[in-house]
């Protein structure tokens, strides 16, 4: 078991740094913009082709469910992701830096996303919820430190210093955990024991759970929701008041918010679905009070508000899932993360089209809807399943 708390404890790193490189796209957006001269919907594919990359690796990855070891595939993840964001951060051709999204999508949102996710449940049965937890608190430390510093990287260096240093720190970050792992089998037992295969009864016995499609749609609305917001609040800013660091401040403050909620969000008492429900609904209201008042400051505040009511959403809805499949936690953590980019595919081209038909301070009002329509399913989840 100490084994098992060093390998989860050691995989906690990378979160930071698969957080940085997701963090990348918001801060470049505006310059990949300007540079490439896209419009309409174009502005969206680079965040739709990230999640399209990752549906592909979900998809398939539940093949690999008991054929592959979960520390390899991490790793390799690492180690590709590294290579893709070198490649992002010297190509001047936007027909090349495109397909890159899509391949970072696929190594790290997908493959990389579901295999660590679903090896801290299968490290920590019985009390998988708090790692999980824990897990995902470090992905929103990356969320706060990276906006900053990228940031400041674009203003000195340009959109290319941003992706050649998030390379370097994908990579580094990668070994703890590498070398940690490269211990496996030398313990008196196994840190962790392969999933069972896949088969068409389990993949038919999951989706006929009324449970798992609730927790489905309840994923769905909350991805789309802060994917919306953290793909859309700096160019907002800059928009509604030619101010960047306003943006750069209302996503690292949700992010500083969102960490804290992963910290003590398991540690309150309550069913945890509760928490998502009641979470949720205060976030529609105060993104709604943000929007409508056309204040920078109104609008950071509510931005935090969502991160500390709502942060803890994806690792509760996943730890929710996978609990009930001990033994086989890849296919129901891989499906759960899946609804998470599908909203990811649709989100960024459906703002990008109605920002360009009706501009980007009108359609971001669907954020609060979104909130709100998650916070419904939970509630319908809890009376029902």
């Amino acid at each position: 078991m100490k084994y098992n708390l060093r390998l989860t404890y050691s995989a906690m790193p990378i979160m930071i740094a698969y957080s940085a490189a997701m963090a990348i796209l918001p801060v470049v957006l505006s310059s990949l913009i300007s540079e490439f001269s896209l419009n309409g919907g174009e502005k969206g594919l680079m965040s739709s082709f990230i999640s399209l990359g990752a549906f592909t690796a979900l998809a398939g990855s539940t093949y690999l469910q008991g054929r592959v070891r979960k520390p390899l595939v991490i790793t390799l993840s690492c180690i590709t992701g590294s290579i893709i964001l070198l490649v992002m951060g010297i190509s001047r051709n936007f027909t090349l830096i495109l397909p890159c999204f899509f391949l970072l999508g696929f190594f790290m949102s997908g493959l990389l996303d579901a295999f660590i996710n679903s090896y801290v449940v299968d490290l920590n049965p019985g009390n998988s919820g708090p790692h999980v937890s824990v897990l995902h608190a470090w992905y929103g430390a990356g969320g706060l430190i990276a906006p900053v510093i990228f940031q400041q990287t674009a203003m000195r260096g340009g959109r290319q210093a941003v992706f050649l240093l998030a390379a370097a720190f994908l990579f580094l970050l990668m070994l703890p955990f590498t070398i940690t792992g490269m211990k496996a089998g030398r313990e008196p037992a196994p840190a962790a024991k392969m999933d069972s295969k896949l088969n068409l009864k389990a993949i038919g016995e999951f989706f006929s759970g009324k449970r798992n499609l609730l927790l489905l749609a309840c994923m769905f609305f909350y991805s789309a929701t802060q994917n919306t917001h953290v793909l859309w609040i700096i160019l907002y800013m800059i928009t509604l008041h030619n101010n960047p660091g306003y943006g750069a401040i209302a996503l690292s403050g949700f992010w500083v918010c969102c960490t804290l909620c992963r910290f003590f969000a398991p540690r309150l008492p309550g069913r945890p679905i509760l928490k998502f429900t009641l979470g949720m609904f205060p976030s529609a209201v105060f993104l709604a009070i943000g929007l409508i008042s056309g204040s920078p400051f109104v609008m950071i505040a509510a931005s935090c508000l969502f991160g500390l009511l709502g942060g803890h959403s994806i690792p509760t809805l996943i730890n929710e899932c996978a609990r009930h499949y001990q033994g086989a936690t890849t296919f129901p953590s891989s499906i759960m993360l899946l609804s998470v980019h599908t909203a990811g595919m649709v989100m960024p081209v459906f703002m990008g089209v109605m920002a360009g038909h009706f501009s980007l301070q009108n359609a971001i009002i669907i954020l609060p809807v979104m909130a709100l329509v998650a916070s419904f399913f939970g509630l319908m989840y809890l009376l029902r399943a």
